[in-house]
């Protein structure tokens, strides 16, 4: 991945690196679309003894030759797939795909057109900076989604998570567009492996952290103090806060051209 990224931005000029980049990360929202189709395409081909051997042998060949980075902490899965006592939706796993590969083919639309054109405007700084801070509202708003129900439920579940995904990795792609600036020409490789390293170290820890996280609120269903799922909302806004935070100097600085 952070050799494809640091091509990219080698192939083409500093004006269109936002576009190359855009487009890399856009490929994770063909995958979703893509993904999901096929996968259930080739598991209604039945072989006699081992069923579903088709999609599983294709999906290892397949991981065996690239190495997927997945974005996504598992928050959303759990609490969507959660029964609504609880605070959840209720909703079961093809429920749950559905709405990611909806979600999926908005980012590829948004990162392969609108997103190379805000940041030529704002900037990557500024683009990562403003979308974080929608992030946190956003967040806050997953609570009071699961009190919806029926056809509302379904069109703000879909359009929140559009919305957050889109946010996501857009703020990523910022961030890859800082680190590639940040370094030489022949620094750019080792800055994105080192970058993708740490950021899949992360995204790791942050999964096991998050289903911690989870399954400790669910225990919390009767806490005077942001009961259930608020506490898990309030944690991630924090993290989304001090991310914030740290796009402003003195913590971070665009490299003088």
């Amino acid at each position: 991945m952070y050799e494809v990224q640091a091509y990219a931005c080698e192939t083409v000029s500093e004006e269109y690196q936002s576009l190359a980049l855009s487009v890399v990360s856009a490929s994770w929202g063909t995958g979703l679309v893509i993904g999901s189709a096929l996968g259930g395409f080739l598991a209604q081909v039945y072989i006699h003894i081992f069923p579903y051997l088709l999609p599983c042998l294709i999906i290892s060949t397949f991981a065996a030759i690239v190495t997927i980075a997945c974005f996504w902490i598992p928050i959303f899965s759990l609490w969507a797939e959660s029964h609504t006592r609880i605070g959840g939706l209720g909703y079961t796993t093809k429920d749950v795909g559905t709405v990611l590969t909806i979600s999926g083919l908005g980012l590829l639309i948004f990162q392969s057109s609108l997103y190379p054109v805000v940041e030529q405007i704002m900037g990557p700084v500024l683009v990562s900076r403003v979308l974080g801070m929608i992030s946190i509202p956003l967040l806050t708003s997953y609570h009071y989604i699961a009190m919806l129900s029926g056809i509302t439920l379904a069109v703000v579940l879909n359009a929140a998570s559009l919305l957050k995904n889109v946010l996501s990795i857009s703020i990523d792609t910022g961030l890859f567009i800082l680190q590639n600036r940040a370094v030489d020409q022949d620094q750019r490789g080792a800055a994105n492996g080192v970058a993708m390293t740490l950021m899949s170290f992360f995204k790791a820890f942050g999964s096991a952290g998050g289903g911690a996280l989870f399954s400790w609120a669910e225990k919390r269903q009767g806490a005077v103090f942001l009961p259930g799922d608020q506490m898990v909302f309030l944690i991630l806004n924090v993290i989304e806060a001090i991310a914030v935070l740290l796009t402003f100097k003195p913590f971070l600085v665009e490299r003088t051209r």
